[in-house]
């Protein structure tokens, strides 16, 4: 009797330690999310500035959160191409490369060809629904050229898309360079995009993947991709890098 108290106390020790590590996992990974997010926005809308070194006590101590937190979210964001991680002397935020963000442009065609194909196919009715919901949002954004309000809605279809296509591989592959993507937007295209024309080629995307129309989704990607390439171009003719 003895020996199965102490077996059943021992799994219900165990179960406590096991209850108390998934608690403490759950709570570390909201908190690296918090971090990543907090951290990616400031790098991308550039209130940190490509070229400042930063340590991790310092951002730890500005974002209010804990240094395992913030170093996990400074790894992802590396892997991001966002951060350069130098050992025993800080963190970098990267440069502003023009002739990256052409090779990304590449590869953005291509994947994102297949990806609206995909979104076009495997689209539930619920997410066709919210693409076309946010197709009128992007127009209306469009309309009263209001950059921060389609670089968010922007964000939110891309999202959408990359899932509605049920291909895990191009999404992560995508999402990856969602950073970089976006903080080449705020440092070049605020100035040199017409917001109304992009917000518009954009929408053109959603209602295409929203009504299964594979072609125009197809064409409508690649007049954007043009578009951004353009951009791109004049943005070499004001420096090339930040």
């Amino acid at each position: 009797m003895h020996s199965k108290w102490r077996r059943d106390k021992n799994k219900g020790n165990i179960k406590m330690a096991v209850d108390r590590l998934m608690f403490s996992n759950s709570s570390n990974l909201g908190l690296v999310q918090k971090a990543y997010e907090e951290l990616e926005e400031l790098i991308v809308t550039l209130d940190i500035a490509p070229g400042s070194i930063l340590s991790e006590q310092a951002l730890s101590k500005e974002l209010e959160i804990g240094r395992t937190p913030i170093r996990e979210a400074l790894i992802k964001l590396s892997h991001e191409g966002l951060v350069s991680i130098i050992p025993r002397k800080g963190v970098i935020i990267t440069d502003i490369d023009v002739n990256q963000h052409f090779r990304m442009l590449e590869f953005r065609r291509e994947v994102e060809r297949l990806v609206v194909r995909l979104a076009c196919e495997r689209a539930t009715p619920e997410e066709r629904e919210e693409l076309l919901s946010l197709a009128n949002a992007l127009d209306e954004a469009g309309e009263s050229a209001d950059p921060n309000s389609f670089i968010k809605l922007d964000q939110q279809m891309d999202k959408l898309i990359y899932s509605a296509a049920r291909n895990e591989f191009a999404k992560k592959s995508l999402q990856s360079m969602s950073g970089l993507t976006r903080r080449f937007w705020f440092r070049y295209h605020k100035s040199f995009v017409d917001v109304q024309a992009t917000a518009k080629m954009h929408s053109n995307i959603a209602k295409a993947v929203a009504n299964s129309d594979a072609e125009s989704a197809t064409k409508a990607l690649d007049d954007l991709l043009d578009y951004i390439g353009e951009m791109t171009h004049e943005s070499v003719a004001s420096g090339g890098r930040y």
